[in-house]
This record gives C-alpha cells, structure tokens and sequence, in this order.
C-alpha cells in the first residue's frame, strides 16, 4: 500500500514536471530569441558623437556608446556616399554594384518621372537582413527604412513612399502611404492613438518606432531618423539648426532604447548612419555643357518658367551630389564616347568646376558604384562642390549655404557612424576605422543568421570573458 502511494505520489509529480515544461517551453524559447534594434540617424557624421564636447553639443545618450559600448571612429562608405544605396548595404553587406540600389533616385533621362526612386524592395538583388531574420523565425519591424516598400519578411513595417503617385483632377493627391503598410492600415492604426498635436513627416518617425516597438515587440526593429538629412542640407553641418536637431534626436534615441529594453533587457542596440556632410558653397550645371555639344537636344520652350524638357540625348548626366554618373544612350558608340571623354576631361581641367577626378567605368565598378550598363564616367567633385540638374542657364550656382553628400568615399567628412551596446558587446571599446560592408554581418551575427552573400567579417565587438581564480 505504501508503496503503491509513492508510487502515484511519483507519477503526479512527473507529470506536474512533464506539464510545467510543455507550457514553459514556448515562452523560454521566445526569451531566448534575440532583440536587436537598428537605429539609422540619417546624414550623422561619427564626430557629432566622439567630439561632441568640442562642438558644444549635449549628447548624454549617444556619448555614452563611447563608455558603454563598442563603436568606430568613423565608416568608409559606398559611392556614391547617398542614403539609399548605404542604407541598403547597411542591410545586405554589399556595395551597391552588387545590390543593385545605385542612388536615391533611378536614372530618368527625360527628367519627367517626380518620385522615381527606389521605393521598392524589389529591387534588392541579394538577401537582406529582414529577410535572413525572417527565415530564421524572428519578427521585424520597420518604420522609415529605405528600400522597403513591399519587403517580404517584415512584419510590422511603415515604409519609406513618396508623398504622392499623381494628382487627380481636383488637384487632390492620391497618397500612398496606406496601400505600402505592413498589414494595410498599420499607419492609420498607429496615428489613432498618438495625440493630434504629433508632428508629421520625418518627426513623426519617432513616435510610429515607439508605437511597434511596445505594440508588437519584434525581434528586428529598423527605425530610420531622416531629419537631421534635411536640416544639413538646407544649413550645412554644424550649424545651429543642426546641432539643435541632433541634441532632440539623442532623446528621441533614448526613449526608443527604455522602450526596447522593456521588451527585453539584453537586446543590443546598434546607432548607424548612412553618410556624413560636407558644406556646399557652389553648384555645377555640367548639363549646360552637354547641351551646347548636341549631346543633349532640348525641345522648344513656348512659355515661361518652364523647365527645360529633353527631346532627344545621345548622352546624360546622373547627379547624386558629390558624383555624376554620366550614362550613353548607346554605349557602342565609339563617335559619342570620344566627344564625350573630351568634354569632361576639358570641365576637369577648369578649376571654376570644381571636379576632382574623372573615374571610368572599370574604377567606378571597383569602388562599387553605378553598375548601369550605360555608364561610361563618374566625374566626383571637391567639397563644396556640387552636381545640379539644369540643362539651361548659367554652368556655376553659387550656394549662399547648404550642405551635400554624396562624395568619394574617402573624405573623412563623408565617415558615417556606427555605435553598438548591449549584452555580450565589450564597453569602451574603439573599432577605428570599418567599412560599411561589416555592420549587415555584424547585426547578422548579432541576431544569429547569416548573409550568404555579404564577405566582410562581423567587427569584433565581443565583451572579454572574466575567468574567476
């Protein structure tokens, strides 16, 4: 009798175990999932961070990655040094010859397409972080990255669009946000329980990264931060306007680190940025040029202000900034590439131009940018200096003040960022100089996947073991 009682006292308690461990298994297997928030700061030179105090600015949250995390004194970029192609190899670990995401916006040779730019995902030609994640049974998050719209893999996912496709006939536009959220009406749902007062446009990031973050606690979160981008470009790098900027958006980063350590106190948190800043004080219209060779033929102009609209071009120009692609319609031709190599070699010699180098298409492909069949030369220009779009009037804009990217990659003004703190990330510790092509194997690692196609090595971030004696 005894033992029959202990017998079943026995078999109860193997069964309280066996039923404990059938329930506790899920959610052990969730905690053990890792948490990674990217965090993209938009046109944030790694010096707003590492010399913030000599710039007078006050940066409690990003200065403190220098104490308590691991970090680079600088990111050697992609050509050209402009957000969507760094964005995008900032998620893929490939240059953008290999991605396929060669500038903000596609080439338009018409110069009649508003918005034509790389919105879509689709686009992408190698496997992206996301998607890496996704397979490997994480979720994710995004709110702003660029090159999203219509990614697979992401879960929750409010993407970079243009403000509208076109306008009807009430002049009304018809704006595609909503059709691009992940699940649909994901903004709307969002924008209902923020308050009225919320700022729109690249403010409103903020508060949409927020709301996923607490709302659906994804394993991957992107959020990417644009304003500072806009304030530099109108005012130049540490301006007044830009120094303000930046000092909101180190709080803006610590309320979205409480709100992803609430989700899991050992993520880890990686600050990146795209490209860094060069104040411009002078635009070149090489397009003029081009015009007065006959290699570009404009139609007749009837009525005024218009802009120049194109009727025909044996050759054009792809200005992102810093670099100018220069694309033939006809890449056999041998005529057009010769006047074409004397005209730009001619505009190089002019010290006016501003123009540093002229690259042929071999060096332009081996620093990794504008792998169009079309492309025969990148002219990249001197800081300071810029590439405009205007086929008439004057070759050389002065530019009372402003900034630019978009340069060789480099210029140690054109280094973007990267922090990184968290569980197992060593504190205090300073990278030097990386390459942006190891921070997508980096965060891969981080979240326990792979990028087949990304070759560079992760940084070494691991914290040091400490054996007991």
């Amino acid at each position: 009798m005894i033992f029959t009682r202990k017998r079943l006292q026995l078999h109860r308690l193997v069964f309280v175990v066996c039923l404990t461990l059938l329930v506790s298994a899920p959610l052990l297997m969730a905690a053990q999932k890792p948490h990674v928030l990217m965090i993209s700061i938009d046109g944030m030179r790694p010096d707003y961070v590492t010399q913030a105090d000599a710039h007078h600015l006050h940066l409690p949250t990003l200065q403190s990655f220098l104490k308590n995390g691991t970090y680079a004194e600088g990111v050697t970029g992609v050509l050209p040094t402009v957000t969507y192609p760094s964005h995008t190899t900032l998620v893929t670990g490939v240059w953008p010859s290999e991605h396929g995401i060669f500038a903000n916006g596609k080439f338009d040779p018409s110069h009649s397409k508003s918005h034509n730019s790389y919105w879509y995902a689709k686009d992408i030609k190698v496997p992206t972080l996301w998607e890496a994640a996704s397979a490997a049974g994480l979720t994710v998050g995004n709110v702003g990255w660029p090159v999203t719209v219509g990614a697979k893999g992401i879960n929750d996912s409010l993407p970079a669009v243009p403000p509208y496709e076109a306008r009807s006939a009430d002049n009304e536009p018809h704006f595609l946000h909503q059709p691009y959220d992940q699940p649909e009406g994901l903004r709307k749902l969002l924008d209902a329980s923020l308050p009225q007062s919320m700022p729109s446009g690249y403010e409103k990031r903020f508060y949409w990264g927020m709301e996923v973050i607490k709302r659906y606690k994804p394993n991957f979160m992107l959020v990417h931060l644009a304003l500072l981008d806009h304030v530099e470009h109108m005012t130049g790098p540490f301006s007044d306007e830009s120094d303000r900027t930046i000092e909101a958006i180190d709080s803006e980063v610590a309320q979205l680190i409480v709100a992803e350590r609430a989700v899991d106190p050992a993520s880890v948190i990686v600050i990146v940025s795209d490209h860094g800043f060069s104040p411009l004080h002078t635009r070149v219209n090489l397009g003029v040029l081009f015009v007065r060779a006959g290699l570009i033929q404009l139609s007749p102009i009837n009525s005024q202000p218009r802009p120049a609209e194109i009727a025909s071009w044996d050759a054009q120009l792809w200005p992102t900034g810093g670099a100018t692609a220069v694309l033939l319609r006809d890449p056999s031709n041998a005529t057009v590439r010769a006047k074409v190599g004397a005209l730009v070699k001619k505009a190089a010699a002019n010290r006016e131009y501003g123009i540093e180098r002229i690259l042929t298409r071999k060096q332009a492909i081996q620093q990794g940018g504008f792998a169009d069949p079309r492309m025969a030369f990148v002219i990249a220009w001197k800081l300071g200096y810029a590439g405009g779009g205007a086929l008439t009037g004057p070759v050389i804009v002065s530019v009372p003040r402003g900034g630019t990217h978009g340069y060789l990659a480099h210029h140690p003004e054109l280094r973007s960022s990267f922090f990184m703190e968290g569980k197992g990330v060593a504190k205090g510790k300073n990278l030097g100089e990386i390459d942006m092509r190891q921070i997508a194997p980096t965060v891969a690692e981080l979240l326990g996947v792979r990028l087949a196609d990304a070759k560079l090595p992760p940084v070494r971030y691991a914290a040091p073991l400490h054996h007991s004696s």
